[in-house]
């Protein structure tokens, strides 16, 4: 492994022409995969180099670190906005259990899977790797973004996933993640679940009011925020999100990044 190392370091006069393919194919999957933790680049004026680790992992290895996406883009009164993958390819209802509760097949996208491992398995492994996904396939399709502001959960949990992917992607960005600017307001007593309603205009309507700026950025100047939400349904909790956030004297551009729809 060392000598294949050494030979992908640029094309010396008399290297093997089998050699500078395999340099060559390397040399294109580490640009598509540059975005990796585990791609390691240094570019230089007429090579590029590639450290052991990304040799070592080998090409197959690497091409499977990377999750099957189809990207989908979402309109709201936000700039620009996309989704990675449907959630759920399929659910076949099987029969009932002993207990007669129903039992499905379901078959997920690899993002709608890793996503279910994560919330309702709370294996906090996938979260990295759902990070990564947002930061190769999305990120790039947006303008500069100068902070990252996850979706206030509904739910009280020890580790919100959703802000566990804001922060991964804040350190891979190496911007700003702030988990207390958005804050969602409690819900009054006799106000249904998003879940039991029917339609847009209904969440909407339940949402007035639910979402509230804390304002915490003390440098002077408007930057352009990111919105990291897990699921993406009708749009109407990312909407009233969004319609705060451009009301934050901060803000110029929302964007918004959704890792499934539903």
């Amino acid at each position: 492994m060392a000598n294949d190392t050494a030979d992908f370091v640029g094309r010396k006069p008399g290297i093997d022409p089998l050699m500078y393919r395999r340099r060559s194919q390397a040399t294109a999957w580490a640009r598509r995969y540059a975005p990796l933790p585990t791609v390691r680049l240094l570019y230089g004026p007429h090579a590029l180099y590639l450290y052991r680790d990304f040799v070592a992992l080998g090409l197959t290895e690497l091409k499977s670190a990377v999750m099957e996406t189809n990207l989908r883009a979402i309109a709201g009164n936000w700039n620009v906005g996309f989704v990675l993958d449907k959630h759920t390819r399929s659910s076949t209802y099987l029969g009932d259990d002993a207990y007669g509760r129903p039992q499905f097949e379901t078959k997920r996208s690899e993002v709608g899977e890793a996503l279910f491992q994560l919330k309702y398995r709370d294996d906090f492994t996938k979260v990295d790797p759902l990070a990564n996904e947002i930061a190769t396939h999305l990120i790039p399709r947006f303008g500069q973004v100068g902070f990252i502001v996850p979706m206030p959960a509904t739910n009280e949990r020890a580790r919100q996933p959703v802000t566990e992917i804001a922060r991964a992607l804040s350190n891979r960005l190496k911007v700003p993640m702030f988990d207390n600017i958005l804050v969602k307001l409690p819900a009054a007593a006799d106000t249904p679940q998003l879940k039991d309603l029917i339609g847009k205009e209904a969440k909407i309507a339940a949402l007035s009011g639910r979402f509230a700026i804390k304002p915490s950025i003390t440098n002077e100047g408007r930057w352009n925020v990111l919105l990291v939400d897990d699921l993406f349904d009708t749009g109407a909790s990312m909407e009233a999100a969004s319609e705060k956030l451009r009301k934050y004297s901060k803000v110029d551009q929302v964007f918004v990044a959704a890792l499934t729809w539903k």
